[in-house]
C-alpha cells in the first residue's frame, strides 16, 4: 500500500468551485431533477383525473415517498423480513400441559391472595370498630355497649 497516496485533494480557490460544482449537481441530479419530473408527471395526470396541483416541494416529497418505496420493495431481506407474518407452531402435549399446569398455579395463587386480603380488610373493620379509635362510638349509650359485648362473647 502506497503511503503518499491522495484520494481527494481540496487546493486553492479552483478546488473549493470544483467541489461546489460537484456538490450541486448530485443534488440537481437526485434530487431536484427527480422532483420536478414527478411535479409535471402530478400535474399532467391532474389535468386528466381532476386532481389538484403540486408545487415542487410536493414534487420533491413524492420523489421521496417513491424513492423510498423502491428501495424496501428491492432489498427484501433488510426490511420486508421483520413485516411477514409466520404462523406460529403448534404446541407439543407436553408444552400444551405445562401451560395449562402454570395457568392452574396462577388461579390457586389469585385466589389465596384475594383470601389473605380479604381477612387482612377483615381485621382492619374488627380493629376500627373498637370504642378507644372510634370517637363515633363514644355517643353511644351505656347499654349498647354491653349488648354489643354481650353478642360478640356468645359468637
Amino acid at each position: 500500500m502506497r503511503q503518499k497516496a491522495r484520494i481527494i485533494q481540496i487546493s486553492g480557490l479552483r478546488g473549493m468551485v470544483l467541489t461546489v460544482f460537484i456538490v450541486s449537481c448530485l443534488v440537481a441530479g437526485f434530487v431536484g431533477f427527480p422532483s420536478l419530473v414527478m411535479m409535471y408527471g402530478w400535474n399532467f395526470l391532474g389535468s386528466i383525473f381532476d386532481i389538484p396541483q403540486i408545487n415542487v416541494y410536493q414534487g420533491f416529497l413524492l420523489w421521496v415517498l417513491a424513492a423510498g418505496t423502491i428501495y424496501i420493495l428491492n432489498d427484501k431481506n433488510k426490511y420486508l423480513s421483520t413485516m411477514q407474518i409466520k404462523a406460529p407452531r403448534a404446541l407439543t402435549e407436553e408444552e400444551f400441559k405445562k401451560v395449562i399446569e402454570k395457568a392452574r398455579i396462577q388461579a390457586q395463587a389469585q385466589i389465596l391472595k384475594s383470601a389473605a386480603l380479604n381477612e387482612d380488610d377483615l381485621l382492619k373493620v374488627t380493629r376500627d370498630k373498637s370504642v378507644a379509635s372510634n370517637p363515633i362510638s363514644s355517643n353511644i349509650s351505656e347499654e349498647e355497649k354491653t349488648s354489643e359485648s354481650k353478642e360478640k362473647i356468645e359468637k
